[in-house]
């Protein structure tokens, strides 16, 4: 190890240099604390962060269509066949297409009454998209079989209602008709009810099956919406761009980033100023790395007079401070990475921090461990700290040796 490393690490572990005994001088420790403060705070909130855009996207590729085809008018579609010819140029990008019909509505119950989506939708979608969030098995779905169809509600949306699963339910919906409102009333059994944990779906969308649906609103086999559910999520944009050129001009393709904007654009607001703001909680440990190091100089002068004295160079003088915040930021940096990792992990099995789900869209705080964000801080925390030292350096080497030594 050659002799200014030894000495750097001298300053920094014995607050007085002519002991051997080690004890910690109070401005080194500081600085080291404000380096893991700053570290772990940027890597967890980028971590917790990176988490909730992945748990949201990927909560609405599983529950929701990644490519949605519809009138611009959102009216009624006859026929599939200009649809099918359209996406006959991709279709070993599609998983399967589900054809949709829906209407606002009111649910009602004896005690509430909430406004709904009410959709009429594929076995398909109600057997592999829905089943996964479904509370009881479909099988279930015979034992209330009467005149009434059967419906699928949100379990919270059930909760509000005060019911319970083969409850009868009434839906009134609102229907425009050359000009005049039809209200139309239909009475149905709760089959069971589904927990995506997406309030936006949980709260407000009803499924019965399409036939059911286009029964009992006379549009024979009409309905709103093509929804294609893709192999691969992240070429929806690509893919919807190759439909839109063998549609007719009257359709719309969009895409499930498009559809939900509003939830997406949230995450991308937090996530922009975020970095700006933490970044001056780094700064501030920056500066306090300068201060232990001007007061490490301070204590040192005669020191550094005495080295001087016996032939040390201003470059190995200054090369010391410089060696000395390169320690406290690699300590540092270390630290903080092991803390941030410590927690992610421990979030991650025991789900330690709970959410609100009608609020966050998920119960527990989402954690994504992304190695490059955390080689990238990682990697500026210790430039930084290093750079930081560059001052205390230059005044180092501004003192004579005959004026260091006068603090002895």
């Amino acid at each position: 190890m050659k002799i200014e490393s030894k000495i750097a690490l001298k300053y920094l572990i014995f607050s007085n240099p002519n002991s051997n005994k080690p004890n910690i001088a109070f401005q080194t420790f500081f600085a080291v604390v404000s380096v893991i403060v700053g570290i772990l705070t940027l890597l967890l909130t980028f971590t917790i962060l990176n988490g909730f855009e992945n748990e949201i996207i990927t909560k609405i590729q599983k529950f929701s269509s990644h490519i949605q085809i519809s009138l611009y008018d959102n009216s009624l579609i006859k026929n599939n066949n200009s649809i099918i010819k359209g996406i006959k140029s991709v279709k070993d990008e599609i998983e399967f297409v589900s054809y949709e019909s829906a209407t606002e509505g009111i649910i009602l119950s004896d005690n509430s009454a909430e406004g709904i989506i009410l959709k009429g939708v594929e076995p398909y979608f109600i057997n592999n998209i829905l089943g996964k969030y479904l509370k009881d098995n479909l099988q279930n779905e015979k034992e209330y079989e009467s005149e009434f169809a059967n419906i699928i509600i949100g379990e919270k949306l059930l909760q509000k209602l005060n019911m319970q699963i083969g409850d009868t339910v009434a839906v009134s919906t609102i229907k425009q008709v050359s000009n005049k409102t039809e209200i139309t009333n239909n009475s149905f059994i709760i089959s069971t009810s589904y927990k995506s944990g997406m309030a936006e779906f949980d709260d407000i969308n009803c499924y019965v099956e399409l036939k059911k649906f286009q029964k009992l609103f006379a549009i024979g086999n009409s309905f709103n919406e093509a929804n294609i559910y893709l192999k691969d999520p992240t070429k929806s944009e690509i893919i919807a761009a190759n439909i839109l050129k063998n549609i007719p001009s009257f359709y719309s393709a969009t895409t499930f980033r498009e559809l939900h904007r509003s939830i997406l654009s949230w995450i991308q607001l937090q996530k922009g100023p975020t970095p700006l703001i933490l970044s001056l909680i780094m700064i501030v440990g920056i500066f306090n790395i300068i201060g232990s190091q001007l007061l490490i100089l301070l204590h040192r002068i005669s020191n550094l007079g005495l080295l001087r004295a016996i032939g040390l160079s201003k470059k190995s003088i200054q090369k010391i401070f410089i060696i000395q915040g390169m320690i406290i930021g690699i300590i540092g940096t270390i630290v903080g990475n092991i803390l941030a990792l410590l927690f992610s992990f421990v979030q991650l099995k025991y789900k330690i921090i709970s959410l609100p789900s009608d609020i966050y869209l998920m119960d527990k705080v989402p954690i994504l461990i992304d190695w490059e964000y955390y080689l990238f801080i990682s990697v500026i925390t210790i430039l930084l700290s290093t750079l930081a030292s560059w001052i205390p350096a230059k005044v180092s080497g501004k003192y004579s040796i005959i004026n260091s030594l006068r603090y002895s």
